[in-house]
């Protein structure tokens, strides 16, 4: 299968620029495989390398976030409206549900978030943190995360406090009764700005738990926008827009367990997490505040209880969830 590989449309540090897809690319004049933005966004400049193909396949990242704008355009593209492409493989299973409905086709299909093997350590470093997150804050989860994390040796990383949205919208807060802190108090609390994804891979092996939600928060400005779409209601990851949570399998879970990482996360009427990953034996969820600060502080205390969870989660990450496993599944499918 012939490999396409663009990443110059996300942003610097992504980890598709670690992918490397490439490297198991072979000649082939019937069957190509499409990884990048820029192959949608720029289309023209690279459709005749795109029709030479019987088939095609391209990997979309953009599921189920493009549904929170309003550029028609961008929709259309992620939704590949003018079905350029055989096959769209999307982490989404829910988006990749609702459209093959919408089409009464089967071009889209779910699938793993995969990790270059390159990155990954056998080693089982000395832990040098308790805690870490690493993302924004979009939603009161996200206190909750930072509140519960700060009173151990922790780190908080994070691309700056300019980029969160929690203190955009009143119903970001929904749950929540007040006081409202600023944003400043959070801000003090960051340990690393905007830094390189080896080094956070670095810090994950050095650190006991990585606290995580695999949700997309909106507001009411976002969930009318995403009511604009055909048939919106059909898309399971749109069910609770009520509580301004829709579901989106991060990165984070593969990057942590191939880091030797205790994944701990938020529990949600989704669990997407269950996909690739077995709760109580390869990560341990929380339901509240509450139960993340006794989580925390029993692997505090009792680390030696949680290694066998990091190491089952390693090896089901090395076993199924690798760039080489990616390819061969697209390969396979497209045969």
């Amino acid at each position: 299968m012939k490999i396409y590989e663009d990443p110059s449309a996300t942003y610097p540090d992504a980890i598709d620029h670690y992918h490397n897809f490439k490297e198991f690319c072979t000649e082939d004049k019937e069957i190509a495989f499409f990884a990048g933005w820029a192959y949608m966004d720029k289309y023209r400049s690279y459709q005749s390398q795109i029709e030479k193909y019987q088939t095609t396949a391209f990997f979309n990242t953009e599921h189920p976030c493009v549904f929170q704008g309003t550029d028609q355009n961008m929709t259309d593209l992620s939704a590949d409206s003018n079905k350029i492409f055989n096959k769209i493989y999307t982490h989404c299973p829910y988006t990749a549900e609702w459209l093959n409905e919408k089409e009464s086709d089967n071009r889209f299909q779910s699938i793993h978030v995969p990790f270059n093997k390159k990155y990954m350590t056998e080693k089982l470093e000395e832990k040098q943190f308790d805690a870490l997150y690493w993302g924004g804050m979009h939603n009161i989860h996200h206190k909750d995360i930072i509140d519960s994390i700060k009173d151990h040796k922790y780190n908080f990383l994070t691309v700056g406090p300019q980029t969160w949205s929690l203190w955009w919208s009143k119903d970001r807060w929904a749950g929540s009764e007040g006081p409202f802190p600023q944003s400043n108090l959070y801000a003090s609390y960051i340990t690393g700005i905007n830094i390189k994804r080896e080094l956070m891979w670095q810090l994950l092996r050095k650190t006991k738990v990585n606290v995580m939600t695999n949700l997309l928060y909106t507001d009411e400005k976002i969930n009318n926008n995403i009511r604009q779409h055909d048939q919106w209601e059909k898309n399971s990851a749109f069910s609770h827009l009520d509580q301004f949570i829709m579901p989106q399998i991060k990165t984070r879970p593969v990057e942590t367990a191939a880091n030797k990482c205790l994944m701990v996360v938020k529990r949600d009427p989704w669990n997407i997490q269950e996909n690739f990953f077995e709760p109580d034996k390869e990560f341990i969820y929380y339901n509240d505040k509450k139960e993340l600060h006794s989580i925390l502080e029993d692997v505090k205390i009792n680390w030696k209880n949680y290694e066998q969870i990091v190491e089952n989660a390693f090896n089901k990450a090395v076993s199924n969830y690798t760039t080489k496993h990616f390819v061969e599944k697209i390969k396979k499918e497209c045969l």
